[in-house]
């Protein structure tokens, strides 16, 4: 029987990846699971007792933690039959942990990962100490991206908070493996300390994790295959480093996010926007409890220089589109105070690459342009932009001309990416310029009403200018959310409800719900809610 059991735990763990990339050993794993589950039925509870805790904690993290539903399947099965069998009183709350082990329940991993996972490790500190391990072990440095992935995410679930000595073990032993020679293990240990710094922070400096990221590329381990999931991973975790830098240290993790923002892989690109968005707010003074503080403390020029001009800069003169395609959204990603130093170039600078005229060495770039539109909306977002009719008549011609684009390729319709993302960035720019003012239920004033945000009659109500008028120019003393603006995005969107795309169409649509319930001054709301309510009850019907 020792033989025996021996042998059942290493096979029910059994993986091997073929040459070809094909996984093998799910079928060892799952005929493991159905032979503890006849040990159950073949052994009396005293002759089989010395080896029920290896074998419920072996069974409980393949249940929970294995890749393959029908093998976690097997594994619940062959735990609940132990359960039953030898005695729910071996167990540690037995009867809870095989309700909780259900064979249903484990059929979804995510939810097997991050739902279950974490209540079972609640039951008892030996169930939270093998799933840990398991993970840490084993997951972590899974062949398969999405498994390294998911055991990133679970691992701080399982983590007790005050436990302080085994995070600091953890944050150790993680930061001498993200430097290890297989990619697969350095990608696996970085995703994991990403997501642990959020609740070990305090931590950080003990393990010296500030020193990690010029250690990687000093020993030039983004390079290889898998070198984009330890870039994507690196950049995941210099957002999660908030806690005290030196300003050497900040300037040497902002270099690593702005070679990562031109990188040819999208993936890359996004990763390093989001990160420097959480950096920068942290590390620059654009953090939302600073906020009064910052407002009367501008930005240093050396700060200024070494982000929003270095980065106008490469956008005016990118040598490639990866470097158009990830500076607009890249430099969109600063915080607000930085930002502002330098609010009409940033406009002016995104809003020239969102043209369709506008070439990236020598050729049209339709990624390059709708990155630059939803750039724009970002800092819409983020800025008192509406409070200048100047950048405020910018942004609307820009997004105008936007939904104006019929750029066409190879790959078809490609100008449809810059159409459907203008509705949105319209919209949200719309939003800003009309807080405060109140959502009409009527098309027309009344005699007594002569508010901006009131639509005039018929004969005095503004038309949108010609496209050979643009741009939309407005007066400093304007209202900031007047009828002709909400006109011109009226037919902005009733112009996307006739394309031959679905999504466009299913974008515009959406958009004029929100339109006729949400902004004042929309001409004929009545009509066009009516148009909406009866085309719903056609598809209905």
């Amino acid at each position: 029987l020792d033989e025996a059991v021996k042998a059942l735990i290493s096979c029910v763990t059994f993986e091997k990846r073929a040459a070809g990339g094909a996984a093998l050993g799910a079928h060892v794993r799952d005929a493991s699971c159905y032979a503890a589950w006849a040990f159950a039925r073949a052994y009396e509870p005293k002759r089989l007792a010395p080896y029920l805790p290896k074998l419920a904690d072996i069974m409980l993290t393949v249940a929970l933690l294995d890749r393959e539903v029908h093998v976690r399947r097997a594994a619940a099965a062959a735990l609940q039959e132990h359960i039953g069998r030898q005695g729910h009183a071996n167990f540690a709350n037995g009867i809870k942990l095989s309700t909780l082990c259900d064979f249903f329940a484990v059929g979804n991993r995510d939810r097997a990962y991050l739902e279950i996972a974490p209540k079972v490790a609640i039951l008892d500190p030996s169930y939270r100490k093998a799933l840990v391990s398991f993970l840490l072990d084993n997951r972590i440095r899974h062949w398969d991206q999405t498994i390294r992935e998911l055991a990133a995410i679970a691992i701080p679930k399982l983590l007790l908070d005050d436990d302080e000595n085994s995070m600091l073990a953890i944050l150790e032993e993680l930061s001498s493996r993200a430097l290890a020679p297989d990619v697969g293990e350095r990608h696996g240990a970085l995703a994991t300390l990403a997501a642990l710094l959020p609740k070990s922070a305090s931590l950080a400096q003990k393990a010296r994790l500030e020193e990690l990221i010029p250690q990687l590329e000093s020993k030039r381990l983004y390079r290889g295959r898998g070198g984009e999931l330890v870039r994507v991973a690196a950049c995941r975790f210099i957002q999660a480093m908030v806690f005290p830098l030196s300003v050497k240290q900040q300037l040497r993790l902002l270099e690593t996010l702005d070679e990562c923002a031109v990188h040819a892989v999208e993936e890359v690109r996004d990763a390093a926007a989001t990160a420097l968005e959480r950096f920068a707010q942290f590390h620059f003074g654009g953090d939302d409890s600073n906020e009064k503080e910052n407002e009367t403390k501008p930005p240093s020029e050396r700060l200024l220089q070494r982000t929003v001009d270095k980065y106008l800069n490469l956008l005016a003169t990118a040598p490639s589109a990866s470097v158009s395609r990830g500076m607009t959204l890249y430099l969109a990603s600063l915080p607000r105070r930085v930002l502002e130093a330098r609010l009409p170039e940033v406009v002016t600078g995104i809003g020239s690459r969102a043209r369709q005229q506008d070439t990236v060495a020598g050729e049209r770039d339709a990624e390059s342009r709708c990155n630059a539109v939803k750039a724009l909306r970002m800092v819409v977002t983020k800025t008192k932009i509406c409070k200048s009719a100047q950048l405020l008549s910018n942004m609307l011609t820009c997004y105008t001309l936007a939904g104006r684009d019929y750029g066409a390729d190879k790959r078809g319709d490609v100008g449809s990416w810059a159409r459907a993302e203008s509705l949105h960035a319209f919209f949200e720019l719309g939003l800003r310029a009309a807080e405060g003012l109140p959502k009409p239920d009527h098309d027309i004033c009344n005699d007594n009403e002569t508010q901006p945000h009131c639509v005039p009659p018929a004969s005095e109500r503004y038309k949108l200018k010609p496209s050979a008028e643009l741009p939309l120019q407005l007066s400093e003393d304007s209202a900031l959310w007047e009828p002709r603006m909400a006109q011109a995005l009226v037919e902005l969107v009733l112009r996307q409800l006739g394309e031959k795309l679905d999504v466009v169409r299913e974008t515009a649509r959406e958009i004029l719900q929100r339109i006729i319930a949400e902004l004042p001054g929309v001409p004929q709301r009545s009509a066009l809610s009516k148009v909406l309510v009866d085309n719903e009850k056609l598809y209905a019907g």
